[in-house]
């Protein structure tokens, strides 16, 4: 798969987990719906990081690879933020905070080398 085709899925990605979290109108049933999507997306886009994972210096250019650890970074900050903002919830509900903790640990999965 061609660089142009896998660099912004990751992104998209992202933005579709925090979106189904933060646009629900009970933080816990956003995370339970962010989770499923989370689960139905796993392999691929394990597949797709394990394809960037595997990129070398030689394969692009230096500014290509330098803006994709930034984008990454970017995308893992997103789902992190999540967890400052329903701190107070997490705080309160033991169960939501669990939930969250998971989909976090998760997607930080998919960046383990």
């Amino acid at each position: 798969m061609p660089l142009s085709q896998t660099a912004p899925v990751p992104d998209s990605f992202t933005n579709e987990l925090v979106k189904r979290v933060e646009s629900a109108s009970d933080p816990a049933a956003g995370v339970d719906d962010a989770q499923k999507y989370f689960d139905s997306k796993k392999a691929e886009m394990t597949s797709r990081m394990d394809t960037l994972k595997g990129i070398r210096g030689y394969q692009v250019a230096d500014e290509t690879r330098k803006m994709m650890e930034t984008n990454l970074v970017d995308d893992a900050k997103k789902i992190a933020n999540l967890q400052v903002k329903y701190m107070s919830t997490s705080m309160r509900d033991p169960t939501f905070k669990a939930k969250l903790d998971k989909l976090t640990s998760d997607y930080q999965s998919l960046f383990k080398m």
